[in-house]
């Protein structure tokens, strides 16, 4: 059980990164 939050953590962590390049890049043009 541990293990799958933990897993669940990162890929929010990944998907917020994503989101945030996303974003920045949109951003930059």
């Amino acid at each position: 059980m541990q293990k799958e939050l933990e897993q669940k953590k990162k890929d929010a962590e990944i998907s917020a990164a994503k989101a945030a390049k996303a974003t920045t890049d949109t951003k930059k043009k």
